[in-house]
């Protein structure tokens, strides 16, 4: 489990690089300056989107945002798939309270939820219920979010 967050780091790093290099030397830069930047507190923040169709891969997500809270604005984590059922078993009280401690959004794809035949009601109600995943990622990148599939 503590190999998950630096591997999560590491990959928002990467995506974050990946998007403003366009050579290998250049990302290495932007790696060591994104790594100096979350250490410093700068005024402009960035935004996170992170897609995930696994319930278990909520932890190892809440804790590399847990990490980085200070350097991040806002930080969205979207499940969608066979698993969003996951969201109304007692167990994901413990990754609701977390998010709210941590400043993370936690939102559930419509989509899923309906072709798994999952009642919307019985979604906590902290939980954003999104018609499609996907089209929300999308529609966040547009708004500059940075965007994470798992």
């Amino acid at each position: 489990m503590k190999y998950f967050i630096p591997i999560i780091i590491a990959l928002f790093t990467i995506t974050v690089s990946a998007q403003n290099s366009t050579t290998l030397s250049q990302n290495k830069s932007s790696i060591k300056a994104t790594k100096l930047e979350t250490s410093q507190s700068d005024t402009e923040q960035t935004n996170f989107v992170v897609l995930t169709s696994k319930f278990q891969q909520l932890e190892p997500i809440m804790l590399a945002a847990q990490e980085m809270k200070n350097s991040f604005g806002v930080f969205k984590i979207v499940l969608y798939g066979s698993e969003v059922g996951e969201f109304t078993k007692p167990t994901a009280e413990r990754y609701i309270k977390w998010a709210k401690a941590t400043g993370v959004n936690l939102s559930v794809c419509a989509m899923a939820l309906e072709r798994m035949k999952v009642d919307p009601k019985s979604i906590p109600k902290e939980i954003e219920i999104v018609d499609n995943a996907y089209l929300h990622s999308l529609q966040l990148q547009k708004k500059g979010y940075k965007s994470l599939s798992l």
